[in-house]
């Protein structure tokens, strides 16, 4: 169960599991501009100890704008291009005290 204000932006980790990390590598670096003008400011790290898995953190205005932004056409055509073995998982957080 995932509890926000309607005005916060959430923290979100996606796991992503690619064939070849390099051709994710350019897909996510393609649509820096894209992620920016949907108001999702996230950073790629590639999982040590398993070379074609990645997790992307960041956050994103709210869940729906993000889920959004992962059903839009342009996202769709990119993780394609990435090689991704399956979906991508998303996980929301929220910021405790």
């Amino acid at each position: 169960i995932i509890i926000l204000k309607a005005d916060m932006s959430v923290t979100v980790m996606v796991a992503i599991k690619t064939e070849d990390f390099s051709k994710f590598e350019e897909s996510y670096k393609q649509r820096a501009e894209a992620r920016s003008e949907a108001g999702i400011d996230t950073k790629a790290y590639r999982v040590v100890g398993d070379e074609n898995r990645a997790i992307v953190m960041g956050t994103a205005p709210s869940i729906e704008a993000f889920r959004q932004f992962m059903k839009s056409p342009g996202q769709e055509a990119a993780m394609s291009k990435a090689a991704m073995l399956e979906p991508p998982v998303a996980t929301f957080l929220e910021e405790q005290d």
